[in-house]
């Protein structure tokens, strides 16, 4: 039986011939493609990949590198009545040799001088007069400070006027802030003292301002102890 005379032999050749053309051209185009991508790649175009500090991302999730650092973790620690909010609660001993209420309303105060927050500020010094306030504290163990607010105010020139703030713990001078024009802060001005000393010890606290001879002004406010904790990083070897 001759196969080539049957007209569905001969539909299968021609079928099977224009197949294996097609895949032939394929495999030339690919190999053509091929060739130019390897002769235009430059030196560096296919390195293993490695480790960078980038961000992964993970479906909807992006993870960022963790690295070990060195972390502070600072905390105001609130006096009584640090802020003098409560005004004359008693938190606070006042003393005045005329007799004066320390802690003030800002309705009370004198023109331009202001709160640094909220409504009451401790007003010391004045004309001829010694001034304080106090209370006992416990000082923080680490890295202790006491952190305040204070405005210096004065029209007296510094060559003349002898009157001065003190800042005390157990009766030890911290600082002293001399109350005369050319140590104006024109302003509330922020201040921190080591307490480094006193560590873990309750003392006493006082805040004092002696005015001799001429007007000078010292006003306190928003009075914290501040601790400061430092934490390092464990690296494992």
């Amino acid at each position: 039986m001759n196969t080539c005379a049957n007209p569905l032999n001969s539909k299968l050749r021609w079928f099977c011939f224009h197949l294996v053309c097609l895949l032939l051209s394929a495999m030339l185009t690919g190999a053509l493609y091929a060739g130019q991508a390897t002769a235009s790649a430059e030196p560096g175009d296919f390195e293993s990949p490695s480790l960078t500090k980038s961000a992964v991302s993970f479906g909807d999730e992006v993870l960022s590198p963790s690295y070990p650092s060195t972390s502070i973790s600072q905390a105001l620690i609130s006096l009584k009545n640090g802020n003098f909010e409560k005004g004359r609660d008693g938190s606070w001993i006042e003393s005045s040799l005329q007799g004066l209420e320390l802690i003030t309303h800002q309705d009370d105060l004198l023109e331009g001088v202001y709160p640094h927050s909220g409504e009451w500020v401790a007003w010391l010094g004045g004309f001829q007069d010694t001034t304080s306030i106090s209370q006992t504290v416990t000082i923080p163990l680490e890295t202790p400070r006491l952190q305040f607010w204070h405005w210096v105010e004065s029209e007296y020139p510094c060559t003349i006027n002898e009157n001065i703030a003190h800042i005390y713990l157990d009766g030890a001078s911290l600082a002293d802030y001399e109350l005369c024009k050319e140590q104006n802060t024109d302003g509330w001005q922020k201040q921190q003292l080591d307490l480094t000393p006193y560590a873990g010890q309750t003392v006493s606290l006082k805040f004092q301002a002696q005015t001799i001879v001429f007007i000078s002004n010292y006003y306190l406010d928003d009075v914290f102890l501040v601790s400061q904790e430092v934490f390092l990083p464990l690296i494992s070897r």
